[in-house]
């Protein structure tokens, strides 16, 4: 149960519409490399890390900072179930 979107520029808006449905999927995991995501749409990343069932979620290469980097923080904060998650080459 594997959602791979990597190399597909979805971006912000795409990313919140389909945090909804990974929210409401059986999906394990989410492969989301270089998809365009920015700062705008790390709260759907967040909703996906504390509402789903993902215990892996890899955004990596995509173009958030520091910004999105503390919103996705405070998610684990919040109680994540993620087991792997890498989100290494963003704009830190």
């Amino acid at each position: 149960r594997v959602l791979n979107l990597c190399g597909n520029p979805i971006g912000d808006s795409a990313i919140r519409a389909l945090s909804k449905a990974i929210c409401q999927s059986r999906l394990e995991a989410a492969e989301l490399r270089t998809c365009a995501i920015s700062d705008k749409g790390c709260s759907a990343l967040a909703e996906m890390m504390t509402s789903s069932r993902l215990s892996h979620l890899d955004c990596s290469f995509n173009a958030f900072g520091e910004d999105g980097s503390k919103v996705l923080a405070n998610a684990f904060k919040q109680g994540c179930r993620l087991r792997k998650f890498h989100f290494s080459h963003n704009t830190m």
